[in-house]
């Protein structure tokens, strides 16, 4: 049995982040989340927190810079669409030792849910056939179909502003 002052991982089940406003942010309390697709319900992402209504809100925002290009993208497209992805929490951690075991808890998330087929973007898986597996992905079809559309209007926008200098 493991001490509950050092930490305690307890799993749950959880979309939304009303369970989450009576949860003071502290060193105490963090979280592991999945982001799915609104359209697809596919799950594209895994992190973690120790503040679950700011997170959401940040991915919820299409104008915060982001390092994870095709991470990016796909919020930037749901933004377009007026969309949301699905935030659902999986395990909540806590304890004293909450903030060190975090880390090691969301990896062995991600590679599960890597080794299950999943399309996930997180940055850190490095295999190979993430790209593939990712271009497979349904939702990410509708994303390359969404930047296409995109450059088409930007260049007959090029062109129409050539044409009319001419």
């Amino acid at each position: 049995m493991t001490d509950i002052y050092k930490f305690e991982k307890i799993p749950i089940n959880i979309s939304g982040t009303k369970y989450f406003e009576d949860h003071k942010i502290n060193a105490l309390n963090y979280f592991i989340y999945q982001l799915q697709d609104p359209f697809t319900f596919e799950i594209c992402y895994i992190g973690k927190t120790n503040n679950p209504v700011g997170r959401y809100k940040q991915h919820c925002n299409p104008n915060l810079p982001r390092g994870n290009g095709r991470f990016s993208l796909w919020l930037y497209y749901l933004a377009s669409k007026k969309e949301k992805p699905i935030i659902k929490f999986i395990w909540h951690v806590k304890g004293m030792e909450a903030s060190e075991e975090i880390s090691k808890i969301e990896k062995k998330e991600i590679k599960s849910h890597w080794t299950l087929g999943h399309p996930l973007l997180n940055q850190t898986i490095k295999e190979i056939e993430a790209s593939a597996r990712i271009e497979k992905s349904k939702f990410w079809l509708l994303v390359k179909q969404y930047i296409q559309e995109q450059l088409k209007d930007a260049m007959n926008r090029k062109w129409r502003s050539i044409a009319n200098k001419e």
